[in-house]
């Protein structure tokens, strides 16, 4: 079994995802926050430079950006860094890309992924230590996937084995 972590685990699942699908998009640079662990993305930088985006930093706009390209059929992936941020995109994500799943009866398909690192953390403040989830429970059409181990964030089993 290989050890590896969270951030590990995250970058080779979304590695594996775009050697997998043509159709997967990273929007945005950043995964895992600001910190220096987004060293771990920089060779999926350099493999696939085409399908990741880096628009002008507007949480609320990049939302609406990837939402409209998952309606189209695009697989995006959207790292927010802080999930303070989130609030700032909490229109295009509850309203636009929930609603439309739920209000079709899922006939929509919102294939985007809003990965936030949420919760206290050194330096964050008030500002940068929230965790929207109790309230993203309560929205019709999202889904929500915790992982609390690298295994968990990679999608595999303790055997490395896909779930």
């Amino acid at each position: 079994m290989t050890v590896m972590t969270h951030a590990e685990a995250l970058v080779e699942a979304i590695r594996e995802c775009m050697d997998e699908d043509d159709n997967v998009a990273l929007v945005w640079g950043s995964l895992m926050g600001v910190g220096g662990n987004n060293d771990h993305v920089q060779h999926i930088k350099a493999d696939f430079a085409d399908r990741i985006f880096h628009p002008p930093i507007s949480e609320a706009a990049i939302a609406a950006i990837v939402t409209g390209a998952a309606m189209d059929g695009v697989r995006t992936i959207f790292p927010m860094g802080t999930a303070s941020f989130m609030f700032r995109a909490w229109d295009q994500i509850i309203h636009e890309a929930g609603a439309a799943h739920y209000m079709s009866n899922g006939a929509v398909s919102i294939p985007a992924v809003f990965h936030v690192v949420h919760g206290l953390r050194g330096g964050g403040s008030v500002q940068h230590s929230q965790s929207p989830q109790s309230m993203l429970w309560n929205a019709p059409g999202i889904e929500i996937a915790m992982p609390s181990c690298p295994a968990d964030a990679k999608g595999t089993d303790a055997h490395g084995h896909q779930k």
